[in-house]
């Protein structure tokens, strides 16, 4: 039997007024017990106000269309900590609202799992600037974190999301959100999923049993120090449903490490992509289609597999120093590839110092090549090689 939120209204409950299912909180407030199973909505948080669950449960009756906590646009400055939130059709929904937080608890077992709908917790309506700090998110029966259109620039710190049954994390259609630390467990599908998304950047997180999913028209998206065990990178193109078809570009992926039986990345049709410091261990390490193209340091190239089209750059560390003819430093020297691309200009020191790059795999027939540099300085040019150079003199 298909159960339907009530269209009532609650009461206001808050400092020395005990809250009730379907109550809206309009002043600080520590939960003496647990409250459930609400027929409708748990709480609706105010403004400003602190709702500390004190490790009690908020539960729900599975009812459809139903949140535990609501935070709309006018709960600018909520804080909701150490609460479980648990059997409603969504967690926790921040809806439209700036600066609200939620902080500790654990979000659980929300949606409906034969329908695969729910939510752990969602951040709708251009919910923008919340934070969510140090929350279990796990066995929701859609998404565990949605992060939905227009939910620009909210910080995730410190979750530990798992088992949900499609995307532990999703972030759709939105710009310069933040996920940082915490670890992230095996799901029904990827486990995070950026989707039409710019500037998102996921940092020193913990990821086993699962892939990070890059799809779409998403650009900017940076990979930092992540620690991938079991799982993979995936940059590749969106053409199916639900958006128009785009392809990711600028995806940055630096340090941390991948392992896992499979590929450690994946590119198809991904441009702009950088990986740099990255310790790789599986085989292949890397597979490329789709006219993908992608600069790395330290990849091997008998360890790339070509899966169709595409160009992967080898990246060197080097430090060159030039110099003029007297040995004194000389400044401003150009390095140029074949094709008059220049990589970098000499300090005053006479000094570049960066990654440079050394060969070219053109797939699909695995044309291994060494890239041509050059280094020009008015009428001057000479050949440079990518790598630890001691010194270049400029001047005969």
């Amino acid at each position: 039997m298909l159960i339907l939120a009530a269209p009532t209204i609650g009461a206001e409950c808050g400092g020395k007024h005990e809250c009730r299912c379907g109550d809206r909180v309009v002043r600080d407030t520590r939960l003496s017990r647990s409250l459930g199973p609400c027929r409708a909505d748990g709480l609706t948080v105010a403004k400003g106000v602190v709702l500390d669950g004190n490790g009690n449960a908020l539960r729900g009756a599975g009812t459809k269309g139903s949140a535990g906590i609501r935070l709309p646009s006018g709960s600018i400055g909520a804080v909701v900590r150490n609460l479980e939130v648990t059997r409603f059709e969504r967690g926790i929904r921040f809806l439209g609202v700036r600066g609200a937080r939620v902080e500790g608890g654990e979000v659980h077992h929300n949606g409906d799992v034969r329908r695969r709908k729910g939510y752990g917790i969602d951040l709708a309506d251009g919910a923008s600037g919340n934070t969510v700090i140090g929350t279990k998110i796990h066995s929701n029966a859609d998404e565990g974190l949605h992060v939905g259109t227009g939910a620009n620039e909210n910080r995730f710190r410190d979750l530990k999301v798992w088992g949900n049954g499609r995307e532990n994390v999703y972030f759709l259609g939105n710009s310069g959100n933040r996920f940082e630390g915490g670890e992230l467990g095996a799901s029904g599908e990827a486990s995070v999923y950026i989707k039409n998304a710019r500037a998102t950047r996921l940092s020193d997180v913990s990821l086993k049993d699962g892939i990070v999913q890059i799809r779409g028209s998403s650009s900017g998206t940076m990979l930092s120090a992540l620690r991938i065990a079991e799982g993979s990178i995936v940059v590749e193109p969106y053409r199916g449903r639900g958006g128009p078809p785009g392809t990711p570009t600028g995806t940055r992926i630096e340090g941390g490490s991948i392992a896992g039986s499979g590929s450690c990345l994946r590119l198809d049709g991904a441009t702009d992509t950088i990986l740099r410091g990255t310790r790789l261990d599986c085989h292949p390490e890397l597979r490329i289609g789709g006219g993908a193209d992608l600069q790395a340091e330290g990849l091997v190239a008998a360890r790339i597999r070509c899966g169709g089209t595409g160009r992967v750059t080898g990246l060197v560390a080097s430090r060159l120093l030039f110099l003029d003819s007297d040995g004194l430093p000389a400044a401003g020297v150009l390095v140029l590839t074949a094709s008059g691309l220049e990589l970098g200009k000499s300090d005053r020191q006479g000094r570049i110092a960066g990654s440079i790059p050394a060969w070219e795999l053109v797939c699909p027939a695995r044309v291994e090549r060494r890239v041509r540099l050059s280094a020009k300085q008015g009428d001057w040019t000479r050949p440079v090689a990518a790598g630890d150079t001691v010194a270049v003199v400029v001047s005969d």
